[in-house]
């Protein structure tokens, strides 16, 4: 309440009007100012020095809050419904956090901070918290999704990965040295004979050795043409809401609480022409799409062999003309087909219901105007999801592109697929190996220590409770 009466005082709204204060938007500089003035109101003058310093820390351009959008409220609750301590450091956190959501920045993260280098690394909080709740437990009983619930939940955070050359490099030479494998190797020279596409045949053919012109599609293979994987990642979004309760006469109390521990969400693949391109696809408005990332593309090249007195050359074609220069002609990708990646799914940690008693102490289940210690807070466990998104971008199926040129082929898809289905274990296990041990350095620090620091746990949900009988009141930490 004291807080609640400085904000109005700054916003110049009437005091009580707590609604009001909750509906005004107030710049994130100004909320943890006057948060610092009550701190020190009440003798907490190391506290208030450190929101001060945080406050000369804030960008001017920083977009302003609403503190109702962090703290929730059922419609036509009492004044008294305010009397309750709120954690200054999560206050200071959950505004920052909703700060964010409202920023068309993205954050980009150095990624030598991350123990790695030839990475691009973007993230943003998508979806405010809300941390507080308050209300009638009766109201929400009867309807725990409905207007009148009590809920609480955790923000979310999108990350953005984009790893170039230096993936590339490392895995080009990976799945060179795959394609040499005789298992492998089979690929190569089943399409070159299924889609008659053979430099060596041609070359060969003794009937144009004296003079005379041929044409004819060769074979082109490339792996990696576009060497860049694109990542993205959804954690957080734990929640809480209240679901049923009881006051007994004796003055036994208890709460139940449903609640969601984090959730990720991962895409790995293309998203976009270029890194920049992708993130600002990841971090629009829309759906992220995730096409397959081209691990091996057969393509083709049109060539023409002329022969005049037994010396024959060879020409590319290069539009309307011709060239000596390979690496000029034109290529038609996916003329035999191709492989690629992708992922695309989601971790659920957990689901549980949280039961709170005011035994064996009142602090395990506290009136609403105390302030929540350890014992008011309950935990939901998550300790599987961090390595759940590490072996989902391990654990990586492939995708196998059909031929693409009109005509080519034909009937004979289904042979040079099972073909190269039957080598997809040695493929698998070679690519396995080499995203783990790129991405590895990335996620870790990424999962475990960046998100924490952003106050989003992917290890644990934290959910605290008070209830007071007499008003039939909840409150409902996050």
């Amino acid at each position: 309440l004291s807080f609640l009466d400085a904000l109005a005082i700054d916003l110049g709204v009437t005091a009580g009007s707590y609604d009001e204060v909750l509906g005004t938007s107030i710049s994130l500089a100004d909320l943890l100012d006057v948060a610092a003035d009550v701190l020190t109101s009440d003798g907490n003058i190391i506290a208030a020095s450190g929101l001060q310093a945080l406050v000369l820390a804030i960008p001017v351009a920083t977009p302003p809050i609403q503190l109702g959008e962090l703290i929730s409220v059922q419609a036509g609750a009492p004044d008294a419904a305010f009397d309750i301590a709120i954690s200054a450091l999560d206050l200071t956190q959950a505004s920052i956090q909703l700060a964010n959501t409202k920023n068309a920045l993205v954050a980009d993260i150095p990624a030598g901070l991350l123990g790695v280098a030839g990475a691009t690394i973007h993230l943003q909080v998508i979806e405010e918290p809300k941390i507080y709740a308050i209300g009638n437990p009766e109201d929400a009983k009867s309807d725990p999704y409905g207007s009148d619930q009590i809920y609480v939940r955790s923000a979310q955070v999108r990350s953005f990965i984009s790893l170039d050359l230096p993936f590339a490099g490392a895995t080009l030479s990976a799945l060179e040295a795959l394609l040499s494998n005789p298992l492998v190797a089979g690929i190569t020279s089943s399409v070159n004979s299924l889609l008659t596409l053979d430099l060596a045949g041609v070359l060969s053919d003794l009937t144009c050795l004296l003079s005379c012109t041929q044409e004819k599609d060769i074979t082109h293979i490339q792996i990696l043409p576009t060497p860049r994987l694109d990542i993205a990642i959804d954690t957080g979004g734990a929640e809480a809401r209240v679901s049923d309760y009881s006051c007994a006469d004796n003055g036994d109390k208890s709460l139940t609480v449903a609640a969601q521990s984090a959730v990720a969400g991962i895409a790995a693949g293309k998203m976009g022409s270029s890194a920049a391109d992708a993130s600002n696809n990841v971090f629009s408005n829309a759906e992220v799409t995730v096409d397959p990332l081209a691990l091996i593309d057969i393509g083709s090249k049109h060539i023409r062999k002329r022969c005049v007195l037994a010396i024959c050359t060879i020409d590319y074609k290069q539009g309307t003309g011709w060239t000596t220069n390979s690496a000029l002609a034109d290529r038609t990708a996916y003329t035999g087909g191709g492989i690629g990646l992708k992922v695309d799914t989601n971790l659920l940690a957990g689901t549980g219901t949280l039961n709170y008693y005011n035994t064996p102490a009142d602090t395990f289940l506290p009136n609403i105007d105390q302030t929540l210690d350890a014992d008011a807070f309950q935990q939901l466990a998550a300790s599987d999801l961090v390595a759940g998104v590490s072996d989902s971008l391990s654990g990586i199926d492939l995708e196998f592109y059909p031929p693409s040129g009109a005509g080519i082929g034909g009937s004979n898809l289904g042979e040079v697929t099972t073909l190269v289905g039957s080598v997809a274990d040695t493929l698998l296990a070679s690519i396995d190996s080499i995203i783990t041990g790129v991405l590895a350095p990335i996620l870790d620090p990424l999962l475990n220590d960046l998100l924490d620091l952003l106050g989003v746990s992917l290890a644990e949900t934290n959910v605290g409770s008070a209830l007071t009988c007499e008003s039939d009141k909840v409150e409902l930490v996050i």
